[in-house]
């Protein structure tokens, strides 16, 4: 005889990866991200934010579930700027997203996890992309549009030639598969198929994105 309450209470495979992307993108991002009490009790459209030490505004979705965090900036946009980053959760998906500039290089990543909905598979996905923006045209393009920062951010297209990534994997209890597509490549749609095994489940797929992009991203940063 056992006691079956731990067994009951076990998590689903689909539940325990969900927990492994959701506390890698929080410890990650959000270990050090302060937010003004009263949001906890109000229902305003923007709150003060300590993010990295930096002020910042956090902008909250009706849910509060989702929310935005900008720099507080009298000028933002204008020259480099610090993240911006958009996050989102429900019961079947992740997202997040990061906008910055520094030494003229404008970059933007997004991170997509999501729950397979026929099968026992949970899929993620990474988008990088970055151009020089010497000349300011980010900012350009900002005040042309005549909108607050937050509105700005989130609902218009900055686009820009340079370099861009994207990363796919889709993992089942006992195999994981990963393709690669980037901008180096000679045929920029072929695909890179450079695992297909059985990985260790409990490493947020997250996790082994970022770690991809950032080796891909270092060496080519570093002889700009």
């Amino acid at each position: 005889m056992f006691n079956i309450k731990d067994y009951l209470l076990e998590k689903t495979f689909k539940q325990q990866q969900y927990d492994n992307e959701l506390c890698f993108i929080v410890s990650y991002w959000f270990d050090d991200l302060l937010v003004d009490e009263r949001c906890l009790e109000n229902n305003e459209d923007r709150y003060n934010a300590m993010y990295n030490g930096k002020e910042y505004y956090i902008y909250f979705s009706d849910n509060k579930f989702g929310f935005t965090l900008i720099p507080q900036s009298e000028d933002i946009f204008n020259g480099d700027f610090d993240d911006v980053i958009t996050f989102s959760k429900d019961n079947k998906s992740i997202n997040l997203e990061i906008k910055n500039k520094k030494n003229n290089i404008y970059t933007d990543t997004n991170y997509n996890f999501t729950l397979e909905e026929f099968n026992n598979t949970v899929k993620g996905f990474c988008n990088y992309r970055e151009f020089k923006d010497e000349d300011n045209s980010i900012y350009d393009f900002y005040i042309k549009s005549d909108k607050e920062p937050y509105y700005f951010i989130n609902h218009y297209l900055i686009n820009g030639d340079g370099y861009w990534y994207r990363s796919v994997i889709k993992r089942s209890e006992t195999q994981e598969n990963i393709k690669v597509f980037d901008s180096n490549n000679r045929n920029r749609s072929e695909k890179i198929n450079y695992l297909e095994k059985a990985n260790d489940i409990n490493i947020p797929m997250i996790s082994e994105m970022t770690y991809d992009l950032s080796k891909r991203t270092a060496h080519k940063k570093l002889s700009l």
